[in-house]
């Protein structure tokens, strides 16, 4: 323990080090972060940090699939496709050239269910070709090459979820869970949607979001502030910032009860996932739910400790802490040894919860994963482009400063803490279980040899079954 509390220490010095004296007005945080906005509504985050003659530069409009609806899901991912086809100036696929050619590198795009992000690292004398490309994008877009972007997006959805042996999977296993929130929408959008946008959908996207008052601009590396807030003010100040975006506000309703999935699929491995609903960002209950997660992850959790080593129940068990800005989920997931039954891997998931509930985690225990969480927190902080991303992430979903407040909060977590935390939130009742087994476990499966199925009238198979 004393060597790892001196390991943060030294990632701590090794990162802040570089704190400029231009920072001293910024706000009061580890991180020596510039922030401002200019008259139009852009926010621009700047970190400087001289470790390598490079910056990271990222722009993040705030626009995903919750802002879509049934009908248009999928628009944001394909708006994304096509702002890489350039603008008056810029020919179509030109962008990815300019960069390169000028020592771009990592140059790439997302889009998830809060964000279109565009990044790319660039040498510290060519930044302002990112002001300038960036600015142009934003202004003078050009729908072009509509079709056949469309044909490349509805080929990625065949790949990545019908073709994938989990991707239909997860994605139904998240529209169980979620049932009235937008987090529900996939981010590259429900195939019938998909099939049906068109070039008239993307432009008008285009004009909604894509306005300096819902961006955010952040440059990670080694710059100068003063050079890099007159080209923020040179090449974004002039574009009119548009229609104020309304606040939006979601709520998942109430879970009345425990949910269940299965989808039965013999080339993909079989697994149990049981996921619950948390609060959003911020919420003091998070830090609590990360420490249960370190408890329960990792070759010396118990998880798998109890699961894979002890019992031979599975070949990897793990739990995950997801933030997200409205509401968060807690998931725990198990992949079944081939003699193993899944029910009983389930039953085990949740003896761990139970035992997390009654017993207060050991000194020893919460003092190990609180150390070893603060201490994966800093070294992301060494990543400049991690940084760089988590400074527009944080910002976007409403305070970049808590990025640096991290290692505080999970000092605070106490046993007891943990304990309410499990007990109010990893319940039977706000659960949805998902399960993937081979499709011979079928319903569908029991009637083809006769078998008796749970719930279903014994009638011949070409019958009606009635609907419960």
């Amino acid at each position: 323990m004393r060597r790892a509390a001196a390991l943060l220490l030294l990632l701590h010095a090794a990162l802040f080090a570089q704190a400029p004296d231009s920072a001293a007005a910024a706000p009061k945080s580890p991180l020596a972060v510039e922030r401002f906005e200019l008259a139009n509504g852009l926010r621009v985050l700047l970190l400087p940090l001289k470790r390598a003659p490079i910056v990271s530069c990222r722009l993040f409009y705030q626009t995903g699939s919750v802002h879509e609806h049934a009908g248009n899901t999928g628009i944001a991912h394909m708006l994304e496709h096509e702002m890489f086809k350039g603008t008056d100036a810029i020919a179509a696929n030109e962008l990815w050239e300019l960069y390169e050619r000028h020592g771009g590198t990592g140059l790439n795009a997302f889009t998830s269910d809060m964000m279109t992000a565009y990044f790319v690292t660039l040498p510290r004398e060519k930044v302002e070709l990112f002001f300038w490309l960036e600015s142009d994008r934003m202004r003078n877009a050009k729908m072009r090459d509509f079709e056949a972007e469309h044909k490349v997006v509805q080929e990625e959805r065949r790949m990545r979820y019908e073709d994938s042996p989990t991707g239909r999977y997860f994605e139904t296993l998240s529209a169980t869970f979620w049932e009235g929130h937008p987090y529900r929408n996939p981010t590259i959008g429900w195939p019938s949607d998909i099939k049906q946008l068109r070039q008239e959908q993307a432009q008008e996207h285009f004009d909604r979001y894509y306005k300096p008052s819902n961006a955010i601009l952040v440059l990670v590396g080694d710059f100068d502030p003063a050079r890099a807030r007159e080209l923020a003010e040179r090449y974004f100040g002039p574009i009119p910032a548009g229609e104020k975006m309304e606040d939006l506000t979601f709520s998942e309703p109430v879970q009345v009860g425990p949910k269940r999935f299965a989808q039965y699929k013999d080339d993909a491995r079989p697994r149990v996932d049981v996921w619950f609903h948390t609060p959003g960002l911020g919420h003091p209950d998070l830090y609590a739910l990360d420490v249960a997660e370190g408890v329960l992850n990792g070759r010396s959790g118990r998880l798998y400790r109890e699961m894979v080593e002890g019992k031979k129940l599975a070949t990897s068990a793990s739990a995950g802490n997801v933030v997200q800005k409205w509401e968060s989920l807690f998931e725990i997931s198990a992949t079944p040894r081939a003699d193993a039954d899944p029910a009983q891997v389930e039953a085990e998931i949740w003896a761990q919860i139970r035992r997390l509930r009654l017993e207060p985690v050991s000194e020893r225990e919460l003092e190990k994963v609180k150390t070893q969480l603060v201490a994966t927190n800093w070294r992301s902080l060494r990543d400049m482009e991690h940084v760089a991303t988590r400074l527009a992430f944080f910002e976007m979903m409403g305070d970049w400063t808590l990025i640096t407040r991290f290692a505080e909060e999970v000092a605070k977590v106490t046993p007891e803490r943990v304990q309410e935390a499990v007990a109010r939130y990893l319940t039977v009742d706000n659960s949805t279980t998902g399960t993937m087994l081979p499709r011979s476990a079928s319903p569908d499966a029991a009637w083809e040899i006769g078998a008796a199925v749970p719930g279903v009238p014994a009638t011949a198979p070409d019958a009606e079954v009635p609907h419960e």
